[in-house]
């Protein structure tokens, strides 16, 4: 990797100092296994990771040393099952919550790398279950409340509630607003298939450290606010950003990327339930079927200062976010300290986007011209 010093051209008024920029060049190792659509990385404290490839269906652990791969669980309904595995959530101990989309459902992996429950995480008067971001060192998890079930409980704002629960209780707390307007869509919007959301909205996003710290990206002017565990709050100084326009091209990555990852409900089949969600299929995604999600949708006209890319923590405790950029550009990531204060920006090559942080590397999942995706580890 290659370090240097940020060039000015920003259109915003800087307030915090230029960072490094730490260009990636190369990764230090590449798992020789083939993926089709990586949702989930964890690193464990040995090295190994877990990784869920939600079209493949399948989670596993993969040792980069080796390039040896285990498969967890299997395909199904089951205890042990899942389908369309999502994102994987790092509980201490080396044990994983992962999201099992196919069956609406969460599920614990234990350090022994065994299934050890399926359960849904409820809170009282909210009428879905919610899907977790974090889980602290305590135990408790954090969840966002969906702008439909904010709604069907009366809350009409632009701002949804950050939820802290203990999940054997039910028991919650608010403990910050997140400023969402792009969730809010139009009166008169259309009734046919269409992202049930604006994207490129600008509107806040959050995460949680192991010792239960909030970091929350606030949009408005670019800055990093920190909620401690006793709600002490702090807040970094505002980063400067383009402001970019979206383009149509922007639109069509955009769409056919919220398409590919999203799930078709009520088709059951032969190896699961009516009702239960299966992928998109091949002619939704085709040039047609893309521009058509566009034309029923509604786009914000700009991008914001950073991507709906969840912003992601490293094990030096500071918190990671993908900046705004041109299209094709490669992945570029801003690094905030504890104090909200940017001190690094990190460049990806062309084509990775990041996974997750851990103390052996950085992991980014790249596609090869095949379509076939393969996970890389860099060091940083």
């Amino acid at each position: 990797m290659v370090v240097l010093s940020v060039l000015g051209g920003l259109l915003a008024a800087q307030t915090q100092p230029a960072p490094p920029v730490v260009i990636l060049t190369r990764p230090d190792r590449v798992l020789p296994a083939e993926f089709i659509q990586v949702r989930g990385i964890r690193e464990l404290s040995d090295g190994r990771v877990i990784i869920s490839d939600r079209l493949d269906e399948r989670i596993v652990v993969a040792d980069f040393a080796s390039g040896n791969l285990r498969v967890l669980g299997r395909t199904g309904g089951g205890p042990a099952e899942y389908r369309l595995p999502g994102a994987l959530v790092a509980v201490a101990g080396d044990s994983t919550v992962f999201i099992d989309e196919g069956n609406g459902r969460l599920g614990l992996i234990g350090p022994d790398l065994r299934f050890h429950r399926t359960f849904t995480l409820r809170v009282p008067g909210v009428p879905t279950g919610l899907w977790p971001r974090a889980v602290d060192g305590r135990g408790r998890y954090y969840a966002q409340v969906a702008r439909w079930a904010a709604e069907a409980i009366g809350i009409r704002s632009d701002s949804l509630p950050l939820l802290r629960v203990e999940p054997t209780s039910g028991k919650y707390d608010v403990v910050a607003w997140i400023h969402s307007p792009g969730q809010r869509l139009p009166s008169n919007h259309s009734p046919g298939p269409r992202i049930p959301y604006i994207p490129f909205a600008s509107q806040d996003s959050w995460t949680v450290t192991p010792d239960g710290r909030i970091a929350i990206a606030r949009s408005g002017d670019y800055h990093v606010e920190w909620i401690e565990p006793d709600g002490r709050r702090s807040s970094g100084s505002p980063v400067a950003w383009q402001r970019r326009p979206v383009t149509e091209a922007d639109k069509m990555d955009y769409t056919r990327g919220f398409v590919a990852n999203s799930g078709v409900g009520g088709k059951g089949g032969s190896d699961r339930p009516p009702g239960g969600l299966t992928a998109a299929t091949p002619d939704m995604l085709t040039d047609a079927a893309v521009k058509e999600v566009i034309g029923y949708s509604t786009f914000a006209a700009h991008k914001p200062p950073f991507t709906d890319a969840l912003p992601r923590i490293g094990p030096d405790g500071t918190v990671w976010l993908e900046r705004s950029g041109a299209r094709g550009e490669p992945s570029t990531w801003d690094g905030f300290d504890g104090r909200g204060e940017l001190i690094r920006r990190v460049v990806l090559p062309r084509g990775r986007r990041l996974m997750t942080l851990g103390r052996a590397g950085l992991y980014a999942v790249v596609t090869t011209a095949d379509g076939i995706e393969k996970v890389e580890r860099f060091r940083y």
